[in-house]
């Protein structure tokens, strides 16, 4: 396959960075040759599109070039070329130059005036990171609570990890699960024991930084040797060594934003199915629903009341202080504080300890009609 010229309907060329070539020859004489003409190639291919043909498109991988000033000089002799040509954008011969943050001058990837820069920025994003997981985690026949319980183990690696894919996968196989002792752990096994270099990217970066079309040049060069990401609309750090500081209790914050991002739906499912049944779990003849949903509304209201209220404003604290007017099985009672304490404690930024997330796995996965 020509590692110039990609022909129409061509897969993409391997992007895999290899070794310079050996021959001395510039990056326009092997284009020449590859195209099969003699003298100038981009004055050929222009000459091509003007008569109506459709000149294939060149692919460059810079990083095979012995200077970043030789691809540079093809990409602005290209431009200059096809303009003086006359040919309208769509009609020009398309050029593709993949390249890392070295392999191109500075002032070609600012120059967004004469053509299109596309970032390896922004890239991956959480759903990759998950569906990554998802895809690799070992699912069988399992039960709903197993199946929910591993799904709170990928957000959580996910979460931690970030755009750190390869920690992430490393970390799913070390680490099934646990408390946060156990990931902080698996974590210490994996993440490289590199404070200094850590310290040299520290993102203390304005928020609107990581939404940028492109790093900005205080984090340039730590984004460019691949220490530091968008992902999320955040800054982060690849490889995280920081987050086994505990003084920051950022490890802390990111695994309860992941629980709380599988769970709170769930509670929230749950609350809203015990709200569809009350009226058949009232103690009949001892309280009505009305009376029901003041006291459980009075948690919130200081026992003030301005109007009918509403069963489905019910928050799942006041459920559980007017439980005592259900007619509720022990099961459902256990199950009712277990969604009340788990709703707080998640709301409060505290993770859910080994225990208690089996706990309210069950829970969640056990309609409030079952037995």
């Amino acid at each position: 396959m020509s590692s110039l010229v990609m022909t129409s309907g061509a897969g993409l060329p391997d992007a895999s960075p290899t070794p310079a070539p050996a021959s001395a020859s510039t990056l326009e004489d092997r284009l020449a040759k590859e195209l099969g003409v003699t003298g100038d190639p981009v004055a050929a291919l222009a000459e091509q599109a003007a008569v109506g043909l459709v000149p294939p498109t060149i692919v460059v991988r810079c990083w095979n070039e012995s200077t970043c000033e030789e691809a540079a000089r093809l990409l602005r002799v290209a431009v200059a070329t096809f303009h003086e040509a006359g040919l309208p954008g769509r009609k020009r011969p398309r050029f593709l130059f993949a390249a890392r943050a070295g392999d191109l001058p500075r002032g070609v990837l600012g120059d967004r005036s004469r053509w299109s820069v596309h970032w390896w920025w922004k890239v991956w994003t959480r759903l990759d990171t998950e569906v990554l997981m998802a895809w690799r985690s070992d699912v069988g026949a399992e039960k709903a609570a197993d199946a929910l319980l591993r799904r709170v183990t990928d957000a959580v690696v996910a979460e931690v990890c970030g755009p750190d894919i390869d920690r992430a996968l490393a970390l799913r196989v070390a680490w099934s699960g646990g408390d946060l002792d156990s990931l902080r752990t698996a974590l210490t096994l994996l993440l490289p024991d590199d404070e200094q270099a850590t310290a040299a990217c520290e993102p203390g970066i304005r928020m609107s930084t990581a939404h940028a079309w492109s790093p900005d040049p205080e984090i340039h060069d730590a984004w460019a040797d691949g220490s530091i990401d968008s992902w999320d609309g955040r800054i982060r750090l690849v490889h995280g060594r920081h987050l086994l500081n505990s003084r920051p209790h950022e490890l802390r914050v990111l695994v309860c934003h992941a629980q709380n991002r599988v769970l709170l739906p769930l509670i929230e499912e749950a609350r809203t199915s015990l709200i569809h049944h009350l009226p058949e779990l009232l103690r009949k003849g001892s309280h009505s629903l009305q009376d029901f949903c003041a006291r459980a509304r009075s948690q919130y209201r200081n026992g003030t009341s301005d109007g009918a209220p509403d069963p489905h404003e019910l928050e799942i604290g006041g459920l559980s202080a007017a439980a005592y007017m259900l007619n509720l099985t022990t099961a459902q009672r256990h199950r009712l504080r277990l969604l009340h304490l788990a709703r707080n404690a998640l709301s409060h930024r505290n993770p859910l300890g080994h225990k208690d997330l089996v706990a309210l796995a069950k829970v969640l996965t056990t309609d409030w009609t079952a037995k």
